[in-house]
């Protein structure tokens, strides 16, 4: 899962490291899926801008 180490090894070692790496790929995913609606949000309103003329 992360370069060099194994999961279960930081949640041994280390869980907040762990928790951190996990919360700030979360918000990474939560930020690329805001980014993903928000285009097919405008490819929508293009679609029906289009099917109305």
């Amino acid at each position: 899962m992360f370069k060099g180490f194994k999961t279960i090894d930081l949640l041994e070692r280390n869980p907040r490291t762990l928790c951190f790496i996990l919360a700030d790929e979360l918000t990474k995913t939560n930020q690329a899926l805001q980014a993903v609606s928000e285009e097919v949000k405008q490819l929508r309103e293009t679609v029906k801008k289009i099917e109305y003329k």
